[in-house]
């Protein structure tokens, strides 16, 4: 009766959860993290009951597992919300040569509400510091009509930015892809590039910056605010997609 009880309960949480985040990547990652959770509740039963030696030991190694597991997103997390309760505004930010703006999905070919929102913080900053090359980078996706960075560059001319000011990178489908082709173009135009302004969202900016970190391309953040329940639910879904791309950039790069 206690196990059925157990069960009830954690299916009425996985229901909320998809009534809160819908069916989404964050809801099927807590849904899979609260039943791996309390899989520590049955394995610990299971050795308690039977006494085998082969059960404890396995029993051990599961919940060592989870605990690492669990520790490591909290750990993540923790970065990432600090990370975003200090970001900076657009006039504290120094003056620097080139600043790149993250691609983030289209509706036909214009920019999506998420990618306006980087843009406009571009054309912010650009606008205190007009001198600043802007790199929008953004390959076409399976689903797109145009690239992201050509979507891109109308937006920000039709906002009155000069042509010559905007530098297209339409090849990367990822973050990682955002940063290593978009520093090739840096490397291009400048011997040396001391620091650039990575402009995304407040959730992914963390990620960005840690990418750029490890291609050796020193930068500062300036981020476009979430709301609430985006920023939970992307923030859920950067911790795997941080772990993958830790392996990623120190493997290839």
């Amino acid at each position: 009766m206690k196990v059925l009880l157990e069960i009830i309960a954690l299916i009425v949480v996985d229901f909320l959860l998809v009534l809160t985040l819908e069916l989404s990547f964050s809801a099927i990652f807590m849904i899979i993290v609260l039943w791996l959770v309390y899989g520590i509740v049955i394995v610990r039963r299971l050795a308690y009951s039977y006494k085998k030696k082969w059960l404890c030991i396995l029993s051990k190694i599961y919940m060592w597992g989870i605990a690492i597991f669990v520790g490591s997103f909290i750990l993540i997390e923790g970065f990432l919300v600090y990370n975003i309760g200090h970001h900076q505004s657009v006039e504290s930010l120094e003056e620097v040569d080139y600043m790149i703006v993250l691609g983030a999905g289209l509706r036909g070919e214009d920019v999506s509400p998420t990618l306006k929102a980087r843009l406009d913080q571009a054309i912010a900053y650009y606008n205190l510091h007009p001198k600043t090359m802007i790199i929008v980078s953004g390959g076409q996706g399976p689903d797109e009509v145009i690239s992201e960075a050509e979507a891109m560059r109308k937006y920000l001319e039709e906002m009155g930015i000069l042509r010559e000011s905007i530098i297209k990178e339409d090849r990367s489908t990822t973050t990682l892809e955002n940063i290593a082709f978009s520093k090739e173009i840096l490397m291009t135009r400048e011997e040396t590039v001391e620091s650039v302004l990575i402009i995304t969202h407040d959730y992914h900016l963390f990620r960005a910056q840690m990418l750029a970190y490890f291609m050796g391309l020193e930068s500062i953040g300036l981020s476009a605010e979430s709301s609430l329940l985006g920023r939970i639910n992307y923030l859920i879904r950067e911790y795997p997609t941080m772990i993958i791309d830790f392996f990623r950039v120190n493997v290839n790069y």
